[in-house]
Order: C-alpha cells, then sequence, then structure tokens
C-alpha cells in the first residue's frame, strides 16, 4: 500500500500526500476544536462555539469563488467539506474530477484563510447560521444529540464536554474582535497542516512552501485542561433521562471512557467494538417479534482525542419496557465479552473487516484516508508514525487481547446511559 507521506517547512507548516493518480482530494486543517473553545470567563461570559463559529466566518467565499465549487460539484451537499471536530477545523473538498481542480480550489481555500473577511455583517450572517445549524444537526437529529449528551454526563472537567457546535447564549455574546483574537492565536503555520492527496510529493511541498512559506511562526496557547478527567472513573451507573416532544420512540446510549487517541489498545477496542455492535444487533433486533417492540439497528461510536476518549452504542424502540430491557442486554454482553473470548468465526469476520476498512480507505477511498489523516495530524502523530504502521499493530490484536481490552474498559456495573423518552402531546 501507499503509505502517506509527511512533510514540514521552517515555521512549521505541514503537508501530507499520498501519490495515488486517482486521488483528487485537498485541504487546509488546523488543529484547533470545540475542545479550545475559551471557557473562562471574558466580560462574564463563555464563548463556547468559538471555533465552529470562525470556521463558519472563514468558510465564506466570494460569488465567482462559489460557483467554481459548484462548478467542480462541491457544493454544499455535494462534496465540499468544511467542518469542526473536538480536535480540528478542515477546509476542504472530497473526491474530485480532475486533479487540476484540486489545485484550484486549493488556492481558493488558502486566499479565503490568509485573506479573511471579517467584519459585522460576516459575523451576524454566520452566527444565525450556527444557530440554525445547532437546532438542524445538534438538537433535531438524535444521534448527533445524543453524541453530545452522552460527552456532557461522561465528562465533569474534561473539554470534551464542549458542544461542537454552539451554546446559543454564549454564541451570540461573540464579537468581531473575539474572532480576530482567536484566529491570530491558532491560526498559525506552526498549528495548521495541508493535506493535497494524489500530488508528487515535491510538488505539495513546492505548494506549501509558495502559499504559507512566508508566514511567521507564533505561540500557540496553552489547552487549560485537567488531566485528572482523561478517562473518568465512574463508581455507579449514571443515568441521565429526559423527554422530547415530538418523537415517537425511545433513543437509548449507553457509554464507557476509554484511554485518549494514541493508546495501545486503540486495535483492539476498534475490533472489541465491532463485535459488541454485532451481538447487540443480534441481540436487540432479535426481539422484533412483538408489534410496537424491538429495534431497527444498534449503532456503536468510538469518538476519542487527545484529551478523552469514549465507547458508547444506541438503539431506539418505541416500548418503554424494551428501552429498560435493552440497556440490561448491552451490559450482559459487556460482561459476556469481559469473561469470553469471542468466538473465532466472530473475532475474524470484525478483525478483518477493520483491516479491510483501513485498506479501503488507502486504495479506493481517499476521502476517508483524508479523515483518517486529520485526525492523526490533529491529535499527536504529526508525522504519520502510527497511521502508517496501523496494519502491524492490528496484525497483533488477538482474542485474548480483545478480551483484555472488554475487562479495560466495559467498567460494569458502572457506566453512563441516555435515555430520551417522548413527551407525552
Amino acid at each position: 500500500m501507499k503509505r502517506v507521506s509527511a512533510g514540514m517547512l521552517k515555521n512549521g507548516f505541514r503537508f501530507y500526500t499520498q501519490l495515488d493518480t486517482r486521488a483528487h482530494v485537498s485541504g487546509i486543517g488546523v488543529k484547533v476544536g470545540s475542545i479550545h473553545d475559551p471557557t473562562g470567563l471574558v466580560g462574564g461570559i463563555c464563548h463556547r462555539g468559538m471555533c465552529h463559529l470562525v470556521e463558519h466566518v472563514l468558510g465564506g467565499y466570494s460569488r465567482k469563488d462559489e460557483l467554481k465549487f459548484e462548478e467542480y460539484l462541491c457544493g454544499p451537499e455535494e462534496n465540499i467539506n468544511i467542518r469542526v471536530d473536538h480536535s480540528s477545523t478542515f477546509y476542504g473538498h472530497g473526491m474530485l474530477l480532475r486533479r487540476e481542480y484540486v489545485l484550484e480550489l486549493f488556492e481558493i481555500i488558502t486566499r479565503g484563510l490568509k485573506e479573511p473577511v471579517i467584519n459585522q455583517e460576516a459575523l451576524k450572517r454566520e452566527r444565525a447560521a450556527v444557530l440554525n445549524e445547532y437546532y438542524l444537526h445538534g438538537i433535531d437529529a438524535m444521534e448527533s444529540h445524543i453524541h453530545d449528551l452522552i460527552h456532557q454526563a461522561m465528562y465533569e472537567r474534561n473539554p470534551a464536554k464542549n458542544r461542537i457546535d454552539c451554546e446559543p447564549d454564549e454564541l451570540f455574546q461573540i464579537s468581531v474582535d473575539d474572532i480576530r483574537r482567536f484566529i491570530a492565536s491558532y491560526y498559525v503555520p506552526n498549528n495548521m497542516f495541508a493535506v493535497i492527496l494524489g500530488t508528487p510529493f515535491r510538488k505539495v511541498k513546492r505548494i506549501a512552501e509558495e502559499l504559507f512559506g512566508e508566514l511567521p511562526s507564533r505561540q500557540i496557547p496553552q489547552l487549560a485542561y485537567d488531566f485528572s478527567d482523561t478517562r473518568p472513573i465512574l463508581t455507579t451507573p449514571k443515568i441521565i433521562e429526559m423527554e422530547r416532544k415530538g418523537i415517537h420512540q425511545y433513543h437509548v446510549a449507553v457509554g464507557f471512557p476509554t484511554n485518549p487517541y494514541g493508546s495501545k489498545d486503540d486495535e483492539a477496542l476498534e475490533v472489541l467494538s465491532h463485535i459488541w455492535r454485532w451481538r447487540l444487533r443480534e441481540v436487540l433486533r432479535g426481539q422484533n417479534y412483538e408489534w410496537g417492540g424491538g429495534t431497527y439497528r444498534a449503532l456503536k461510536f468510538i469518538p476519542h482525542s487527545f484529551v478523552h476518549g469514549m465507547i458508547y452504542i444506541t438503539f431506539a424502540t418505541p416500548s418503554t419496557d424494551f428501552a429498560r430491557a435493552g440497556i440490561d442486554r448491552i451490559i450482559a454482553e459487556c460482561d459476556s465479552l469481559k469473561t469470553q473470548k469471542a468466538p473465532s468465526d466472530e473475532f475474524n469476520a470484525m478483525w478483518k473487516k477493520v483491516y479491510n476498512n483501513y485498506v479501503e480507505d488507502f486504495e479506493i477511498a481517499p476521502e476517508q484516508l483524508s479523515e483518517r489523516i486529520i485526525e492523526a495530524a490533529a491529535n499527536g502523530d504529526e508525522d504519520m508514525h502510527r497511521l502508517n504502521s496501523f496494519l502491524g499493530r492490528l496484525s497483533n490484536v488477538t482474542r485474548k487481547r480483545v478480551m483484555r481490552a472488554a475487562n479495560e474498559y466495559f467498567t460494569t456495573p458502572n457506566y453512563v446511559a441516555i435515555i430520551i423518552k417522548p413527551a407525552p402531546e
């Protein structure tokens, strides 16, 4: 497989590529996410949502440039990839038809970051857009809502508890000067990187030098982070229940804290998560014999950054009784995975699934490879050593290691659970 190549300019700006002539993906990343939102009081308020609002302001382009994005199939609902997560912000796009499109859009994105329009009009427009996104993707989309709720329930001091989108009351307190200070602090070359796939390394280096080489390095603010809450110790089950109008099912999530990104258990945990999800699909959906009971599917997630880690499963059901019984079944499968090695056929299938996901990303899914690069660069693997050596570490994952990971992280009977139930109309 073609490895990801990494380079760095004298000012600390990094760049990444993989020479696959079929890959036409690019973008610029910044190692700043929602965990970096200012949470200390500034003028009596916090500024959670700052990173997301800055991404919106800097992701606005001229009419001419917007039409170029549309022409190359990078409209808002197509191959555009401008977003924020816990630890990174990215301005880029997915797979394009031709390599020349990549280089043209990369220059447009660069110009938007180096020559941003930051004024009251832009702030007013994008602040309203962020609020709309908060409701559309954050509150009204149940999977995203559960993601936020379980992070808030899991942590007390860890900045991973911050919402990625915003806190509306704090959003409206952010000023143009606040945005400019945030950009001046984090949007500096030694905190940024370029991803240009499908282009030779030397050419990518030349592009990076021409566009970013003259920018001076600056000291990056130290993250105000309490390491004691990296992996919280749960001593009892923590169950959060709430009612929600307008829904027709109970939405349930059960999760456990894990070590942050870069742990020696990352690969074993990924295999374990697939086995867990597979078993729960069988156990939970296998109850779909009665009308109004059971569930459609179980979904697993293992979000992590350099300051946090988590594994959780979600399902939805129209049955009050099944919502409670489903939690018990989830915990029972955790205990089973802790006491017995997974059957060989089950382990082999899920091990190969993790293997195939990785190979697919490197060989035929450049958009997903770009996401792997962004995650690695923003969470401490700046030279891509861990990313490139993933398969070597995966080869050391055995049934015994998966069982050890289950014992390490499935801290039953102590867990975090979210139950969102339909409110009476």
